[in-house]
């Protein structure tokens, strides 16, 4: 008999009656609250794939863009960009934690962020100089500064809704899942469309359509009711910011977590980080190509969900994320240097893309199913629900990651991203199966 603590039935029939009426519903909530999954994926997934290149796509390139500024500033201003992002992750955070207004905790922070959302991530598209210069390396870094803040401030009241609307880890992990698939799919669009509205239509029309269905997207999670929260007194006054910043860094289980999440999200940024340049420099197609690239990474994703019930329910989400992770560093490494073996590098490439996308199902679908857990011993455990900051430590994780990837990103490339010399585009690809292989073995070393 399977004895994994870490599984919990998956049997409808197992819920009591409350569960059950709390669990329809969630589902009538869902389409509301998947809208806003599917408009975060595409407009970060469309900025991470595209923005660098927009800036220096190298030279000589198919399309024969211009170099604004060299990667190596890109990532230093894509650093600086994201500096404020880390506190205000854990402010946003614990603020919607202790916020009561008749429209919930969570929602009036979330209906704030999404104009600036926009406007960000549209003004990184039109720079002021339409040459190299390092004005357009300062003018990226200020208006990264204005998306990122408002994709945390929508973020992180937003991820905090999971663990509030559901009651059980097998609701949580339902739910996850449906998210995850929203999130995919939006990760897709982002991936497989913006290169193509890109070499049709020019990057300010791409960022404007784009930017625009994304943000209509976030509109729908605001209609859902918000579940009420009585607050005690410990909760709404007593216990200060700093003090529930060192409980939640006090949690083991967090820490462990928050160790994997870095190196995992590192991998991850730097897979969108170089995505045109894969298919430009080691394909060697043009841009628009990318769209196949990422189909091939949704047909996968759609495999590895379709596996991941089964898997968790043997193994446990752990383990379970830990060895899509661990597939995850092999494609990223295999992909990078299997253009040096054969000739024929174009079959085999699309078959390591097939399955570094059954490994990003895993990586989208069970990091937040885990935190949930988390949060509910911590609930547990302290009698408070401390959502927001659980996910605003986790919005904190994922700025730092990529802020580290796009500096990484940035200095490697400078060694080449062309099809005359890939050399950085294979070095940072290896890079990245690195600490996938690291945020495995984290996961693996402390769930033993």
């Amino acid at each position: 008999m399977d004895t994994n603590p870490d599984v919990e039935p998956y049997d409808t029939s197992s819920l009591s009656k409350v569960e059950k009426q709390n669990f329809r519903s969630i589902i009538s909530h869902l389409s509301l609250y998947t809208f806003g999954a599917f408009g975060y994926a595409l407009i970060y997934s469309a900025l991470l794939s595209t923005h660098v290149y927009r800036y220096d796509p190298g030279f000589p390139n198919p399309q024969g863009f211009p170099v604004l500024a060299p990667t190596a500033l890109v990532g230093i201003a894509a650093l600086v960009g994201r500096f404020f992002n880390p506190i205000a992750s854990v402010y946003v955070g614990h603020l919607s934690d202790h916020t009561q207004s008749k429209w919930g905790r969570r929602k009036p922070y979330m209906a704030l962020a999404i104009f600036p959302l926009f406007i960000g991530f549209f003004l990184v598209y039109i720079p002021p100089v339409p040459s190299n210069s390092l004005w357009n390396a300062i003018y990226l870094m200020i208006v990264l500064i204005i998306f990122f803040l408002a994709f945390t401030g929508y973020m992180t009241p937003y991820l905090s809704l999971i663990a509030e609307i559901t009651d059980s880890d097998a609701q949580r992990v339902r739910l996850s899942m449906l998210v995850a698939v929203a999130n995919l799919f939006g990760n897709a669009a982002g991936l497989v469309i913006s290169p193509l509205l890109i070499q049709k239509f020019g990057f300010s029309q791409m960022a404007l359509c784009m930017g625009g269905t994304a943000s209509l997207c976030l509109l729908f999670p605001l209609g859902i009711e918000e579940p009420k929260v009585v607050f005690e007194p410990a909760l709404s006054g007593e216990v200060g910011f700093r003090k529930m910043f060192s409980v939640v860094i006090e949690d083991l289980d967090f820490r462990i977590f928050v160790i994997s999440q870095i190196f995992m999200w590192i991998a991850i940024n730097i897979f969108y980080l170089c995505n045109s340049y894969f298919v430009v420099g080691l394909l060697e197609k043009e841009l628009g190509f990318a769209a196949v690239v990422n189909g091939f990474i949704l047909i996968g994703a759609c495999m590895g969900i379709i596996l991941i019930p089964r898997l968790v329910a043997k193994y446990g989400k752990k383990k379970v994320l830990s060895r899509f992770l661990i597939l995850a560093g092999i494609n990223l490494c295999a992909g990078a240097i299997w253009p040096l073996w054969l000739k024929d590098q174009l079959t085999v490439s699309l078959l390591l893309i097939l399955s570094f996308g059954i490994s990003c199902a895993g990586l989208f679908v069970l990091p937040n199913a885990i935190l949930a857990e988390i949060i509910d011993k911590s609930t547990q455990r302290t009698g408070q629900q401390r959502g927001g900051t659980y996910f605003g430590f986790q919005a904190l994780v994922i700025a730092i990651s990529s802020g580290i990837s796009a500096l990484i990103t940035g200095f490697v490339l400078m060694v080449g991203k062309t099809a005359l010399q890939p050399l950085g585009i294979q070095l940072v690809y290896i890079i990245a199966g690195i600490f996938a292989f690291a945020s495995a073995a984290s996961l693996l070393r402390n769930s033993r």
